[in-house]
């Protein structure tokens, strides 16, 4: 966490409970930020949600403000009882559809962009992908990559605008490879050595449940690649919970408890 928030009314924070992370984000700015944090959970395959998230809730109390915006994706949709159990700590919960969620996701990157892109956020056990206009999510991820012959019909070519990636596997694939764009050759590459990529990620730092995903990860990425045949990807630091943060303080959240 960069810095302690304090509980002004001035600031907006979200957070996102994903399948896989927790991210909390406050600032009076988007683009400068004074707390954020990720916390690695797997949630996709818990035995026991509230066990695994109480701990990091009751952290996240005690320095994020009330009127702090929880935005649940797919691991929502999957467990329709994680929306009224988060209602009880008295935040507003968006339980987003996975079009919501690419939308939002894509507010949070376009936010800090010049240029107009498609965004692609390849999360544990969902895929989402927006460019502005239409959106759409499939259900494989990194924890639970698309099976040979799965068809992605996308409406979308990048064209002029550029592939952007979001996640957890994209920045751990980008910090691997030293750079913020990742080629098509580079991660064929990598999706034929999966114990080598695991091995070489967790050796740079990256977090061993992190590193184990990232196999599935890359196949996802190269699954959406080759469905708009794009050849490279950038990526982007930003996410779903940079697109809450702006829901939250454009009041943008249709369906909020």
């Amino acid at each position: 966490m960069r810095g302690k928030m304090a509980n002004s009314a001035r600031r907006i924070a979200a957070l996102k409970i994903g399948s896989t992370s927790v991210a909390a984000l406050g600032a009076d700015r988007l683009s400068h930020p004074d707390a954020y944090r990720v916390w690695l959970l797997g949630l996709v395959d818990a035995p026991s949600l509230r066990d695994r998230l109480a701990p990091v809730l009751a952290e996240v109390a005690a320095w994020l403000p009330r009127q702090a915006l929880v935005g649940i994706g797919e691991v929502g949709r999957l467990r329709p009882e994680l929306a009224d159990w988060l209602a009880r700590w008295g935040w507003p919960v968006w339980q987003l559809s996975g079009t919501e969620e690419a939308q939002c996701t894509w507010w949070g990157v376009q936010a800090g962009r010049d240029r107009p892109a498609v965004v692609v956020d390849v999360g544990g056990a969902s895929t989402e992908l927006c460019d502005g206009c239409a959106a759409a999510s499939w259900p494989f991820g990194a924890a639970r990559p698309p099976c040979r012959g799965t068809r992605l019909d996308a409406p979308w070519a990048p064209g002029a605008r550029e592939l952007v990636a979001v996640g957890g596997t994209a920045v751990a694939l980008a910090a691997m490879a030293g750079s913020p764009r990742l080629e098509r050759p580079a991660l064929v590459g990598w999706s034929q050595r999966p114990s080598e990529v695991a091995r070489c990620a967790a050796g740079q730092g990256v977090d061993p449940a992190r590193a184990a995903l990232l196999p599935g990860g890359i196949r996802s990425l190269l699954h959406v690649m080759d469905s708009l045949g794009a050849p490279a990807l950038e990526v982007s630091q930003r996410g779903l919970v940079h697109g809450l943060w702006l829901a939250a303080r454009l009041g943008r959240v249709p369906h909020a408890r």
